[in-house]
């Protein structure tokens, strides 16, 4: 019970550690890319052009996961969580090193470069969701637990707000900068490593070998949507993906273009917005759990989720598109929470690490497409970006309904 515990905690100090560097670029990125002081772009790049680099800058790290998430799902599978979970670390350390230096030379191509890397190898959180399922053998056990994994995913969203909008701003201390929140991440994930190393107890047995095949996402995808159970649940969980991707990734450039408000104000509603998820996955999730289905609460929350946003929309005041931006992300919690459940509980257990990548594998592809096709979107107008959102969604609702 001890060693269960013991790597259970890793697990969620790595998935905290793993969101507090992925949260970063959306306190960052925009106006890196937006604003010209800050070297990137000139003055003379137009807006519509700035959208679509942005997008791009997005994009990199969900497409390089995208193909990097079923191989490390695989290592977890083949030569143990704890081995896995070591070198896909020491990996996104070094992706977040290399970000650093490129925002310090203002390189564009040299920071794709660095975003690729760090999403290459950022297949830890699909290691800790096997890790969880691994030990979280009841249905509502495995529920709660992926609850927990949602509260440390916002944790790091919230440090991510605050460190991020406060180390990023030279304003405030000359030894401030915005590459400085990035050597900060990267120091604390390589903490994250020894954290595994030492307390982290190996939860799945070891298998000889794993090869690696550069298009095994797309293969593995294929063999996923083969599985009859786990097909419908994958189809909703990317087209969820999507909708609540286009909310979260495009809030500050929206906030930025459409509202005018300033950078600080911008953290500060993107700070709540992490409390509002944590809040859904500390208490909401565990007490709904107790009551209903996984599919029952995933069919509500999406719907409900869908006509939060649809509000958030049509606000013409900026704290009323924060406010129904927050309450949405207080029910997106319980959302993922369950539709990683329903992943799991559909897979057999002795492939349930593949199963956990290939749950990333549609995440990150709804990642990648999400930032790719907005940027074009936000090209013609950004005010599209949430009316796509709200459809997505509801067709998402749709799904799970029909199945």
């Amino acid at each position: 019970m001890h060693e269960k515990k013991s790597s259970f905690l890793a697990a969620l100090f790595i998935s905290f550690l793993d969101n507090f560097g992925y949260s970063i670029v959306f306190i960052l990125f925009a106006p890196v890319v937006l604003n010209p002081d800050y070297g990137f772009f000139s003055q003379e790049t137009s807006l519509g052009t700035k959208n679509i680099y942005l997008g791009i800058l997005v994009g990199i790290f969900p497409l390089a996961l995208f193909f990097g998430a079923p191989f490390w799902g695989d290592v977890g599978d083949f030569w143990g969580r704890r081995r896995a979970l070591l070198w896909t670390i020491l990996g996104t350390v070094f992706g977040h090193v290399m970000t650093a230096l490129a925002m310090v030379v203002k390189s564009f191509a040299f920071l794709l470069i660095a975003r690729a890397v760090a999403g290459l190898f950022a297949g830890n959180v699909s290691i800790a969701l096997a890790t969880i399922s691994d030990i979280s053998k009841e249905p509502k056990l495995k529920a709660r637990n992926f609850g927990l994994l949602t509260v440390a995913l916002g944790s790091g969203w919230i440090l991510a707000m605050l460190l991020g909008g406060y180390l990023s701003d030279p304003t405030i201390s000359s030894y401030f900068s915005p590459e400085l929140p990035f050597y900060v991440v990267a120091a604390l994930t390589f903490v994250g490593f020894l954290v595994v190393k030492y307390f982290f107890i190996e939860t799945h047995k070891n298998y000889p070998t794993v090869s690696f095949d550069v298009l095994k996402s797309f293969h593995e995808i294929k063999e996923a949507l083969k599985i009859k159970e786990m097909r419908p649940i994958l189809y909703v969980l990317f087209f969820w993906s999507m909708g609540w991707f286009y909310d979260f990734q495009w809030f500050t450039p929206i906030s930025l273009e459409s509202y005018h408000v300033t950078q600080e104000k911008i953290s500060s509603y993107l700070l709540v917005l992490g409390i509002s998820w944590i809040l859904g996955g500390v208490f909401l999730n565990p007490f709904l759990v107790q009551r209903f289905s996984s599919r029952c609460l995933s069919i509500y929350t999406v719907l409900l989720t869908a006509v939060l946003i649809f509000l958030s929309l049509v606000s013409k005041q900026y704290f009323f598109f924060g406010f129904w931006f927050w309450m949405s992300a207080l029910l997106a919690a319980v959302t993922l929470s369950n539709l990683f459940n329903l992943v799991a509980l559909s897979a057999p257990s002795r492939v349930q690490g593949k199963a956990m990548g290939f749950s990333q594998s549609f995440q990150a592809l709804a990642g990648f497409v999400v930032p790719f096709l907005g940027g074009a979107i936000a090209n013609v107008s950004i005010s599209w970006i949430y009316p796509l959102s709200f459809v997505l969604l509801l067709f998402s609702f749709f799904l799970l309904l029909r199945n």
